[in-house]
């Protein structure tokens, strides 16, 4: 599994505009579920807002919004199987980005333990890939040439 990040890149317009990615996995996107946390994104969302900021959304639904090139200033993207039961209102946590020192540390896993993998856009700064599979891994390094592997990042952070 492998753990990449984006970041002060001169070939990326803004972050995070995940459609560069999204567009070389289109199938992996809408054949899962997504649990979106942590949302603010400078779009309305394809959603209708709840109390909990926590939404379990089709991926058809998050490939199309992407297709409006949205920037996701924060949010976690958790790709969860088709068969997903997950109900985001019983969480007892939810996944997140701000203020989330493990992601600077060691090899992050996913925060959910059912999701495949995660992207998690940090603050309009960069965007992290956890815990990708070789394909999905391989893409995100297509559409971001000058992505870099987080843990080897996270050991120089100490």
């Amino acid at each position: 599994m492998a753990n990449l990040i984006i970041e002060n890149s001169p070939t990326i317009q803004w972050y995070s505009d995940l459609f560069p990615f999204f567009s070389l996995i289109e199938s992996t996107i809408r054949s899962h579920y997504w649990l979106w946390t942590d949302v603010d994104v400078t779009s309305e969302l394809p959603v209708p807002p709840n109390d909990h900021d926590r939404y379990l959304i089709d991926g058809d639904v998050l490939f199309d919004f992407t297709l409006k090139r949205p920037q996701f200033v924060w949010s976690v993207l958790s790709a969860l199987p088709a068969d997903t039961n997950c109900d985001p209102a019983a969480l007892e946590s939810a996944p997140y980005a701000d203020g989330n020192s493990e992601l600077w540390r060691g090899s992050p896993r996913p925060q959910l333990p059912d999701a495949h993998f995660e992207i998690v856009c940090w603050d309009s700064s960069a965007t992290l890939l956890i815990g990708a599979s070789g394909n999905v891994a391989d893409a995100f390094l297509m559409a971001y040439p000058d992505a870099r592997y987080l843990d080897v990042d996270n050991q120089s952070r100490g």
